[in-house]
């Protein structure tokens, strides 16, 4: 978890209401960053939280074999089986969290269906902390995204909407009767238009 040394933030009701439109304007900004694929300013938008994220996957990507990587959720699962097939293995070597992140934006494994038409609301702040509910056309989409102050401004927390993520990767899988391991193969080889083999389980070694 990104900790800030910081002090406590303390906010009367009227720096709320600006908090709060500082919060919408760095949402706003990030996904019109991520809908014109402007990836490298995207990421200057995102939290500790979520690089670090990052940089972990990109450790998976490079050491985890199956019988390791199987042991994590399906989200993750994903993420690293998705980076491992798309991104070359001589720009893996080279990646950090952020430049791995900007990959992932560039190629449309973060797309714009992830931010396009949803907009927070009803947001919470707690000192340096805040959660936002999201609403999309039909309305409230039952998630929840995360928001970090690092100073001197707001920066989005993807990581608190991972879970939401991981609920409805398992929810899909299960209406396609289908265990783990065939149901991220299958998204995997439906976003690459390729076969893929059990070499993908393969760490990317040094």
């Amino acid at each position: 978890m990104f900790v800030s040394a910081c002090k406590t933030l303390s906010f009367s009701p009227e720096e709320i209401a600006v908090q709060e439109g500082a919060i919408q304007l760095v949402y706003n900004n990030y996904q019109t960053a991520i809908i014109e694929k402007k990836s490298a300013e995207a990421v200057t938008y995102l939290d500790g939280n979520t690089i670090k994220w990052y940089e972990d996957i990109l450790k998976m990507v490079k050491q985890y074999d199956k019988s390791k990587l199987q042991q994590k959720d399906i989200l993750t699962q994903l993420n690293v089986l998705l980076i491992r097939d798309s991104a070359p293995r001589e720009d893996i070597q080279k990646f950090d969290g952020r430049s791995l992140i900007e990959f992932c934006i560039f190629y449309g494994l973060i797309g714009k269906e992830s931010v396009e038409g949803i907009q927070p609301y009803d947001i919470q702040i707690n000192d340096r902390t805040a959660l936002a509910k999201l609403e999309g056309k039909d309305g409230d989409t039952g998630s929840k995204i995360g928001f970090s102050y690092e100073k001197p401004t707001w920066k989005l927390d993807l990581t608190v909407l991972f879970p939401y993520s991981e609920i409805a990767l398992l929810n899909t899988a299960k209406s396609y009767s289908m265990n783990e391991e065939d149901f991220v193969l299958m998204v995997v080889q439906s976003v690459s238009q390729k076969r893929v083999t059990e070499d993908i389980w393969n760490p990317i070694s040094k």
